[in-house]
C-alpha cells in the first residue's frame, strides 16, 4: 500500500493575514528562498517516502494558485487538491475527506499546512 499524507490547508487563515492579504493561501508564502508548501513537499516525499498528497483547501480561488505553483515547481509529484469550502472545523474536514476519498483512509499521515514537521514518527497500526 501507497503512503499518503493528508495535508489541511483551510481554514480562516487569520494568523498568517498580515503575510498574505488574504490574496493567496499560506501554502505559497515564501520562507527565505522556499514556500511553505516547498517545505512541506520535501519534508513528506523526499525525507520519509511519502507516495502521494492531498491538500485539502477551503477557498475555490486558492485552488487554481496552488495547483499552478505545483504545475510549475512540482510537475512530477503525485499531489492531489481537494475543496471544501466550509471553515467548520478539522473533525468535519476530516470526515469529508475520508468519504470523498476512501483510500486515504488507511496508511496516511495527518498534517496542516502550517507546520513542518522535522521528523515523523515511524507508526505501525494494525486493525
Amino acid at each position: 500500500m501507497r503512503n499518503k499524507v493528508l495535508l489541511l490547508a483551510g481554514g480562516l487563515g487569520s494568523r498568517l493575514k498580515n503575510y498574505t492579504s488574504g490574496q493567496y493561501p499560506k501554502l505559497l508564502l515564501s520562507l527565505g528562498n522556499e514556500t511553505m508548501l516547498d517545505k512541506l513537499i520535501f519534508t513528506w516525499f523526499e525525507s520519509n517516502g511519502v507516495e502521494e498528497m492531498l491538500i485539502v483547501l477551503s477557498e475555490p480561488d486558492y485552488i487554481g494558485k496552488v495547483q499552478k505553483y505545483i504545475n510549475i515547481f512540482h510537475p512530477n509529484k503525485p499531489i492531489k487538491l481537494c475543496l471544501y469550502p466550509k471553515t467548520d472545523g478539522t473533525f468535519k474536514t476530516i470526515f469529508y475527506v475520508l468519504n470523498k476519498y476512501p483510500e486515504y483512509q488507511e496508511n496516511v499521515y495527518l498534517s496542516w499546512s502550517d507546520i513542518v514537521p522535522l521528523q515523523i514518527p515511524k507508526i505501525n497500526v494494525t486493525k
